[in-house]
């Protein structure tokens, strides 16, 4: 199996690095992911300038770009030789709605434009040299996502998981994104230049673990189906009852 590994905090970060150690057990894996970190990106591409690529060295490249950049060149360098793009891991949780700002989402949402099957993963604190438990639990993950064939090119699998912890994960559940929306606010002592914040104190119905942020803070790893937005049917059907000729407007 050849893997593409991509990740949104730059090519050299540590969680990308566990990862391709645990990757390398289950395939060839090729590391192309940006040369700078890139949080928050989502799915934006680079328009307007060119891309810088390094070739560190036969498996690797950084892209001076965003994570969605690098499955782009991915498709270009490496054309019809990946099976598996996986993102990560990522210093933080992606949950919620930050799935949508999610650079290392993004790469993974790319990867279902171009019709490939994609992973990521993301720990809500990561670690600087590398953690034991959180390397065993990452293998366990992915091999049970192989060896019950989760993957799909219809939707990609956002993993989340607990910072280490003594006790072990009490298992995997499937879940959806829990609907809490992001707050913002203004820092008003810096008038006239107002500077806006991302602000994450939120309240969360910690009972329910068919949501993602309920899941892992119950001790569980999180695994969401993420699709492409595709258009909803159901308001679909809404707007054609209002149907109206435009011709008499």
């Amino acid at each position: 199996m050849n893997i593409l590994l991509t990740n949104d905090d730059g090519f050299l970060a540590p969680g990308l690095l566990a990862l391709k150690e645990i990757l390398k057990k289950y395939g060839d894996v090729y590391v192309i992911a940006p040369h700078y970190h890139q949080s928050g990106k989502s799915c934006g591409i680079t328009f307007f300038k060119n891309l810088v690529i390094h070739n560190i060295d036969e498996r690797t490249w950084s892209v001076e770009g965003t994570p969605a950049d690098c499955v782009i060149v991915a498709s270009i360098l490496l054309k019809d030789k990946i099976d598996l793009v996986v993102s990560g891991v990522n210093n933080g949780y992606n949950m919620s709605y930050d799935a949508m700002y999610s650079g290392t989402c993004g790469a993974c949402y790319q990867a279902l434009m171009f019709g490939q099957k994609a992973v990521a993963f993301s720990v809500a604190k990561f670690f600087v040299e590398g953690h034991p438990q959180i390397d065993e639990e990452m293998e366990k993950v992915f091999k049970y996502i192989l060896d019950n064939d989760l993957t799909s090119t219809k939707y990609f699998l956002n993993v989340n998981m607990q910072e280490p912890r003594y006790e072990k994960p009490l298992g995997i559940k499937f879940t959806r994104l829990y609907p809490r929306p992001s707050s913002f606010y203004m820092d008003v002592h810096n008038i006239p230049k107002h500077i806006y914040k991302v602000d994450h104190d939120y309240q969360v119905d910690k009972s329910d673990a068919t949501y993602d942020i309920p899941a892992t803070d119950q001790g569980y790893i999180s695994i969401t189906p993420l699709c492409l937005p595709v258009g909803d049917l159901e308001a679909l059907k809404e707007l054609k009852k209002k149907d109206i000729d435009y011709a008499t407007c």
